[in-house]
């Protein structure tokens, strides 16, 4: 991982850290028997709903998705079909954004470490959710290697390929997405 994504990722981190408090029961009053409970924290399971919750507060991501659909990813030209438009363009960024805070929270949710903790997945949503970090993660690196690289306004170069590896990663993602509507 590049510094400069350790730093968005840092940045993502923090900037979504207020998603995961209403998950995790901060504001509610501790267990009568919280002091006699002799389970660490790395024990502890996170309910469906808690992770749910986490996918539900990321939904925009499952917006940019419907929208990018309608752009131009295989010429040479602007991923706007339309010139004079830009949703497309500033979409590519928003999809690197949205993936990469999505699959920091369920990250973060999931480690011990990490403030945000609200404990492992049930075993119901184990799969789930660490096939749903994947395809965010996925997501996040061929997106913003295409925003970096400016793919957005042409498809020419190498950006030919790097638009492809965003679009293929696309799939998945809505996939991941899609499963989820179960829980939500």
């Amino acid at each position: 991982m590049t510094s400069r994504w350790k730093l968005q990722l840092a940045a993502v981190v923090a900037a979504s850290a207020w998603s995961l408090t209403a998950c995790s029961g901060a504001d509610s009053e501790p267990p009568e028997d919280a002091e006699t409970s002799n389970s660490s924290p790395a024990e502890e399971t996170a309910t469906a709903a808690q992770y749910a919750s986490i996918v539900a507060k990321n939904s925009n991501l499952n917006d940019v998705l419907n929208e990018m659909q309608g752009c131009d990813w295989f010429s040479g030209g602007s991923l706007d079909p339309d010139p004079a438009l830009i949703a497309c363009r500033a979409g590519l960024t928003t999809m690197s954004y949205a993936s990469l805070s999505l699959s920091s929270n369920l990250n973060t949710a999931s480690d011990p470490a990490a403030p945000d903790y609200i404990g492992q997945p049930p075993a119901e949503l184990m799969a789930l959710v660490a096939s749903t970090t994947e395809a965010a993660e996925n997501l996040a690196d061929a997106s913003g290697r295409a925003s970096d690289a400016k793919c957005a306004y042409s498809g020419a170069g190498k950006c030919g390929s790097l638009r492809s590896e965003t679009f293929k990663a696309m799939g998945p993602m809505e996939r991941e997405l899609a499963a989820w509507a179960p829980y939500l």
